[in-house]
């Protein structure tokens, strides 16, 4: 299960409504995006890739997903609900040496301003 995913899950069991603060378009609606401003889309493309995490998945989270995500909430509640989402991850993104990991999936495109 992906991170956004589980974070969604936990969030949704204690009656939270998600949020989602990122667009994260697939490459086709993100070339409608670029081609309805008047940008000339000579590529572009979806770059998957796993990427190895220097920690664990909650100092992860703590730099990149709390402040999107668990704002609103005391430290303590933020810290349990990261907890449970480590958890849920740990089966798909932890290995047997205990080295954490996650799907990094850049759009990566190259397109020509309008004049």
């Amino acid at each position: 299960m992906g991170i956004r995913s589980a974070i969604a899950q936990v969030l949704k069991s204690r009656g939270i409504n998600p949020p989602d603060p990122w667009f994260l378009p697939q490459p086709e609606e993100y070339k409608k995006v670029l081609e309805e401003e008047g940008f000339k889309v000579e590529h572009l493309s979806l770059n998957p890739r796993v990427v190895s995490l220097p920690g664990s998945m909650i100092d992860f989270f703590r730099s990149i997903y709390k402040v999107a995500f668990l704002k609103d909430m005391s430290d303590e509640d933020a810290e349990k609900v990261m907890e449970e989402i480590s958890d849920i991850c740990e089966f798909d993104q932890k290995d047997r040496n205990g080295t954490w990991s996650y799907l990094y999936a850049p759009l990566r495109f190259q397109a020509i301003a309008p004049i």
